[in-house]
């Protein structure tokens, strides 16, 4: 379960470096905003259902057609909202987005929206009923399929243009998609119509709604960053910074790991009546040692990461080593929020994403006029930083109170000197020593805690 989302972590990362040295920083920059369009949109209609696919699914094994057709149900008519949007409005957001190197920017945003959503819908259908290899094929064949089709047309035109890229993408989803449909094909719309319960899909909409606010809350950021950092800065600019969050994506698909194991696992125990305050405590224990060394580690990554980009993605280096918090504290979050998932209080999810996103454009506009990218970096990590805060201090209360000194003191630690990395411009030497204290400092601070920590975790497996 585990080798899809580090497989495609890995392609994720082999491939932009690629893509810098084909493609010109403006056909980069475009790219980037294009994708955070569609991820955007892709939130939009989808409706975060899925997390209430993977919330229920134990609940509702006996009669899966009907729950995932009544579930996924508001997609039919969400998405051809969408498409009539776009047709009157596809080449108004195509301008506002600065995106002109697209000639079909409407066909291609409405075929990568409607891919994008089928594939999170049927990556988490195989996640929770197909086999481990299923899911790992399922991540990094369509990933694999782009990184061969860059090289195909980095060989055939260095100039590529934009048109090619996009062409590119679509195409791999494409085959992502078609190898989602084989597996999941007992679910296809023709056989799942007939089982629509309109009140199992009124309570799904009312369950993922708060948490369809939380997403865009955490998208609008996203695509704002960009278009502000083009504005005071230049597409340049834009195209460094998308190499940055690009990197730091991997650690996002790694982080999908803790979606495919703990979430599915945390579900089950809980539905079994087995999940105690003290196991809670020991999992914190432990995701806050694995987040620690993460963090490290990823420090002194992204020092040497500027050695495989051209000259004009040497400053890759320090803004990566800033950046890498936020996905990072947005992962220690899926840990610490188990009480809200759990008690199904989503509205505080709601509030999280709400404050990480009214915090994140606050700093957008205080921050990137004077330090463009590191402003937008340092905005993001701000508002993923008041994400995690949140999340985890209502998550605690609901369950009853598990202690947060220390995670708080980690955060605190790795945060502040993830600011000092991208404001000091550090290298490699700095990055190595704030990595290697900052372990030994965590270590010290969890020590009296790691070995019941490991047993209550060894005692919940044995059962």
């Amino acid at each position: 379960m585990c080798l899809g989302p580090m497989g495609a972590a890995l392609i994720a990362f082999l491939t932009l470096p690629i893509m810098a040295r084909i493609y010109r920083p403006n056909v980069v920059a475009q790219y980037s905003i294009f994708i955070s369009v569609t991820t955007l949109v892709t939130s939009l209609i989808g409706f975060e259902l899925y997390q209430n696919y993977v919330r229920e699914y134990y609940h509702h094994v006996k009669e899966l057609p009907k729950f995932v057709a009544s579930n996924f149900a508001p997609i039919l008519v969400s998405y051809p909202l969408f498409v009539v949007a776009l047709v009157f409005y596809g080449d108004r957001i195509s301008d506002y987005m600065k995106i002109t190197s697209f000639t079909h920017f409407s066909i291609y945003l409405g075929i990568a929206v409607l891919l994008g959503v089928w594939i999170q819908i049927a990556s988490h259908i195989v996640r929770m009923e197909g086999t481990p290899l299923q899911f790992s094929i399922s991540l990094i064949v369509p990933k694999l399929c782009f990184l061969f089709f860059i090289l195909l047309i980095g060989g055939m035109n260095e100039g590529a243009a934009s048109d090619f890229l996009i062409i590119a993408l679509l195409v791999a989803a494409a085959i992502g998609s078609a190898y989602y449909s084989f597996i999941c094909r007992k679910y296809s719309i023709m056989h799942c119509s007939r089982f629509i319960d309109l009140l199992i899909s009124f309570y799904s909409i009312k369950f993922a709604f708060p948490l369809l606010i939380s997403g865009l809350l955490t998208t609008v950021p996203i695509v704002l960053d960009r278009l502000i950092l083009a504005h005071y800065g230049s597409m340049g600019q834009v195209a460094v910074y998308t190499i940055v969050t690009s990197i730091a994506g991997a650690v996002s698909l790694i982080a999908a790991i803790v979606a495919n194991l703990w979430h599915p696992w945390i579900y089950r125990k809980y539905s079994e009546g087995t999940l105690t305050l003290p196991l809670i405590q020991s999992l914190m224990t432990l995701a806050s040692l694995g987040i620690s060394i993460m963090w490290s580690l990823s420090w002194i990554a992204a020092s040497l990461v500027h050695l495989f980009l051209p000259d004009y993605y040497s400053s890759v280096t320090f803004l990566l080593g800033g950046y890498i918090a936020s996905p990072l504290l947005l992962l220690f979050s899926d840990f610490t929020v188990v009480g809200i998932a759990l008690k199904r209080q989503t509205i505080f999810i709601f509030i999280a994403g709400l404050v990480g996103c009214a915090v994140s454009i606050l700093f957008f506009i205080l921050l990137i006029p004077q330090y463009l990218a590191s402003g937008a970096v340092a905005s993001i990590v701000t508002g993923s930083l008041g994400i995690f805060l949140i999340r985890t201090e209502f998550s605690s209360r609901l369950l009853g109170g598990f202690s947060r000194w220390r995670i708080y003191f980690l955060v605190t630690l790795y945060f502040s000197q993830s600011l000092f990395i991208l404001f000091a411009k550090t290298g490699l030497i700095t990055a190595l020593i704030c990595a290697v204290t900052s372990v030994v400092i965590v270590i010290g601070v969890y020590a009296s805690q790691i070995k019941p920590a490991i047993y209550q975790f060894q005692l919940s497996l044995q059962s």
